[in-house]
């Protein structure tokens, strides 16, 4: 996961590379929260919050990749927090992404 910073028992980290991708994670105890997911590495899939700020593609482009690893590795789905604009296009995104792939996401 790398390094990251402990604030009041939070551990908070991530990376961000302009208009790339952005991701960054919240730790406390067994809850892991993720902000933005513009990529979508194996060991963000234990993330079961994810919030999205805006739909740029460096902010949201991995969240099918999220949902499928989930999947993949016998996790329930997600809870995705995103502005009411963006629930739509992404569901959209999801259907187009499940076509591509063959089956659908849970």
């Amino acid at each position: 996961m790398g390094p990251g910073w402990l604030i009041n028992g939070y551990e908070v980290f991530g990376w961000s590379i302009s208009g790339n991708e952005t991701s960054i994670g919240v730790v406390k105890d067994e809850l892991l929260f993720r902000f933005d997911v513009g990529a979508a590495p194996l060991w963000w899939k234990c993330a079961e919050h994810v919030f999205i700020s805006h739909g740029h593609i460096d902010h949201i482009g991995a969240i099918c990749q999220h949902m499928r690893k989930r999947e993949l590795n016998d996790l329930p789905p997600a809870v995705y927090y995103l502005l009411p604009q963006l629930v739509e296009p992404v569901k959209e995104l999801c259907r187009i992404f499940s076509q591509l792939h063959g089956r659908d996401l849970e």
